[in-house]
């Protein structure tokens, strides 16, 4: 499970993973040449992280990581109500929300698509994190 992990507390700062490369739970998953290119441009651009694709910025990826297993991003939270419900426990994951994307169906190990197009519009903290193919 792709769970948060607090890194440092003042200013609060989360460590995980904003997606891997395997197929989700949801039987997708991301191109990883496309993913890596719009992550990019994405952080670039200032990297708003929103709370439960919710509307109001909540805090900002201050660095990410791109390794074999997928993106690992640093998070840091500025919103006071997001701090006491990372730190309680009550957001344990993350999610990327993409505009304007496009999806290959001929990819039989993601049965619902491959995503290799678009604009990343937002990293959001959720209170589930997602699953991944061998996930529990």
């Amino acid at each position: 499970m792709a769970e948060l992990a607090v890194t440092k507390t003042d200013p609060l700062t989360v460590r995980g993973w904003a997606t891997k490369y395997a197929v989700d739970e949801d039987g997708q998953r991301f191109d990883r040449e496309w993913i890596e290119e719009a992550s990019a441009d994405y952080v670039a651009r200032g990297a708003i992280v929103r709370i439960n694709h919710g509307s109001a910025p909540v805090g900002r990826v201050i660095s990410a990581r791109y390794d074999d297993d997928g993106i690992l991003v640093d998070i840091e939270v500025i919103d006071n109500a997001t701090r006491i419900a990372v730190m309680s426990g009550l957001v344990r994951g993350l999610g990327l929300a993409i505009k304007k994307y496009r999806v290959d169906m001929t990819d039989a190990e993601a049965p619902n698509g491959v995503i290799n197009n678009g604009t990343v519009a937002y990293l959001s903290l959720l209170d589930e994190p997602v699953l991944y193919k061998g996930e529990e």
